[in-house]
């Protein structure tokens, strides 16, 4: 279905940004609004809050909606413009399913079509056909996100016309490879609404040349650095006599603040309600810019969900005047209470409140670490100057509060640090410093740097929340504060949350049962069988299968299950499709019925016992990942940009060894 095109609509206020810079932010004393009001707008996860921001966007429903996948931000970036071009909402579906909240939103909105954003890799076939039941479904997408880009971008402008500002006809053109300055632009896509094109690094590709070739652009913003988008980029747009604008800073923060003086150079908007959302992560803040653009309510970025950037903050201090609530897009895992707190006290004082932190605070990557239990993870420190000592220590994430204005320690009766070497449920560890290990303790001393860094590993045996600490080593063991808890030495902090692993023998998207349940080792020259033996939801498999071969090592093993598969010529397909580790791996008969020894079997069936069983043999040393898929047609075992499956999938491993 192809809908009829309509003028461009009135530009929408909106300010998209971390805040404005600090030219455009009046530094004079202001009247606040005494009571600023917080809230939330959430679902117990991102398709739940895009649930709730299109409520919001539309609250007397409407007949279109814009679909995109939750995993993937390109081609959800790129469905901006669409769906402000087709006043349309914006839901967020899994690769293979309609989340519940998806569907109760399409259902409670009134949407009678939706349009897919991604091909059959990003959002498989049986999502399109179970959407197909019950609305007018089409599908936008290329073959790859550069293609999808310019397919969306077409398609937008078959609803309204190329925006113009500063009397040109505008596109924005952001990297096709890294999210972040792309979803600085995306309420300005929205409310434009204006379409989404993606460079490469240091060129254009043939889909966006071809686009700018077909329609009348005048003017083409850049958003990021020469880093993100190149020189070279730049240079043949110009050679093409288009004019360009690039709105980029050394960083993503301070892009998008560059991004939001453009914006708000070029579109209205109000100041008494201001959306605050995470900018380390895509879902919220994409979804919050139909609100931001159909409404005209300026949305701030935080840096991560704990730590709101000076200039963020700095704009609530210097909307003080108007700003009468701050509404967090997603819960507290997404934007933090303490973060809305300062948001809030920023814009009832008219100023950064509290404290100034220390100079030459080291920096932590990442500076929010969410990992799994019994897995060794690392956080990096940097910018550590001359000091050649330092102690690593972890603290309970309660008892440390972190925003611009600094990090707050909780103290204890004596005003010393609360928990100094202790976490929140005391399952962590620092197990590691810069590879070498560490006796198991949950503190260490005395560390010294390797080329100007400190790498510290952490690990837990239960669920935590720790915060690991790095200042100069003390003669003591506490950390140096103010009567306020504030740190008097310099530091770098990272909150580290550790959650539980896949229940074993499933991954994300596994659904065939299968035995063995765990890796089995057999001599070559003997047989053994593996058996399909149902799905782990009970329900009967309906679908014939395909028998793959991976080798072993392209996959990564989590006690008994595979997971992720390697991607090295990055095809969104596993590597070793059909092969084992040596080649050696033979399936020689399938319910007892002898086959051809072919590494790869089409069409599997069950038997009289409603399962599956595969002899395997092999005459020499080998190891093969074996696992069962849908077939699908195209010769590979589809998975994320991650090498996360996202085709329904059963796995097993067997290893011939001597």
């Amino acid at each position: 279905m192809i809908f009829p095109a309509r003028e461009l609509s009135v530009r929408l206020a909106l300010c998209l940004a971390l805040a404005l810079l600090a030219g455009l932010i009046a530094t004079a004393p202001a009247a606040a609004v005494e009571d600023v009001t917080t809230n939330r707008l959430e679902g117990p996860e991102r398709t739940a809050t895009a649930a709730e921001i299109a409520r919001a966007a539309f609250p007397d429903g409407t007949t279109r909606a814009v679909l995109a996948t939750s995993v993937e931000a390109p081609d959800a970036l790129t469905a901006s413009a669409l769906a402000g071009a087709t006043d349309a909402a914006m839901l967020l579906l899994q690769p293979d399913r309609v989340p519940g909240p998806t569907a109760d939103a399409l259902r409670d909105l009134g949407v009678v079509s939706v349009t897919i954003v991604g091909g059959p890799i990003s959002i498989n076939e049986d999502v399109a056909t179970e959407l197909a039941e019950d609305y007018d479904v089409r599908r936008i997408f290329g073959e790859d996100q550069y293609e999808t880009a310019a397919a969306v971008a077409t398609e937008a402008l078959t609803e309204s016309n190329l925006p113009v500002i500063d009397g040109q006809r505008t596109v924005i053109l952001a990297s096709g490879e890294n999210f972040p300055d792309a979803l600085a632009g995306s309420a300005a896509a929205v409310a434009g609404p204006v379409p989404v094109l993606y460079a490469e690094t240091d060129t254009l590709t043939d889909s966006t040349r071809d686009f700018l070739d077909a329609q009348p652009v005048e003017q083409v913003v850049i958003l990021g650095g020469p880093v993100a988008v190149a020189q070279s980029v730049q240079d043949e747009l110009e050679d093409r006599e288009l004019s360009v604008v690039r709105l980029g800073g050394g960083d993503r923060v301070e892009t998008a603040a560059i991004v939001a003086e453009w914006t708000s150079e070029n579109f209205s908007f109000q100041q008494e309600t201001v959306l605050l959302a995470r900018g380390d992560d895509f879902p919220d803040a994409l979804t919050a810019g139909q609100l931001a653009g159909r409404f005209g309510r300026p949305l701030v970025l935080s840096a991560t969900p704990r730590i709101l950037p000076p200039v963020a903050e700095q704009y609530f201090a210097d909307g003080c005047e108007t700003i009468e609530v701050v509404t967090a897009i997603g819960g507290i895992n997404a934007v933090a209470d303490d973060i809305l707190s300062v948001a809030e006290v920023a814009a009832e004082q008219c100023r950064i409140g509290g404290g100034t932190p220390v100079d030459g605070q080291y920096v932590a990557t990442p500076a929010e670490l969410q990992t799994e239990t019994l897995v060794v993870d690392s956080i990096v420190f940097s910018q550590l100057g001359s000091t050649t000592s330092f102690d690593a220590i972890m603290l309970p994430c309660a008892s440390v509060t972190t925003s611009s204005t600094g990090t707050t320690l909780a103290l204890d009766d004596e005003g010393e640090v609360r928990g100094y070497g202790s976490t929140q449920t005391s399952s962590s560890l620092i197990t590691g410093i810069n590879g070498a290990d560490v006796d198991n303790v949950a503190f260490t001393q005395g560390v010294e740097p390797e080329d100007g860094e400190l790498s510290v590993e952490v690990s837990a045996f239960d669920d935590d929340c720790a915060v690991v600490m790095l200042i100069p080593a003390q003669d003591s063991e506490t950390i140096p504060v103010d009567d306020e808890g504030a740190p008097t030495t310099d530091f770098g902090v990272s909150f580290v949350t550790f959650g539980s692993p896949p229940d074993p023998g499933r991954g994300p998207d596994q659904v065939y049962t299968m035995e063995p349940t765990e890796p089995r080792v057999v001599a070559p020259g003997t047989a053994t069988e593996v058996v399909v033996t149902g799905r782990f939801d009970g329900e009967d498999i309906t679908a014939d299968l395909d028998l793959v071969f991976f080798p072993c090592e392209s996959s990564s093993v989590l006690t008994s299950d595979v997971d992720r598969f390697d991607d090295d010529d990055r095809d969104r397909g596993a590597d070793g499709f059909g092969e084992s580790d040596t080649g050696n791996v033979m399936a020689t008969a399938v319910n007892g019925q002898a086959i051809d020894p072919d590494t790869v079997v089409g069409n599997l069936q069950l038997d009289a016992e409603g399962q599956i069983r595969i002899t395997l043999e092999s005459d020499a040393a080998d190891c093969a990942t074996i696992t069962v898929i849908d077939g699908n047609g195209n010769g590979k075992f589809d998975i994320t940009a991650d090498g996360v499956p996202i085709e329904e999938y059963g796995v097993t491993q067997v290893r011939f060894e001597t």
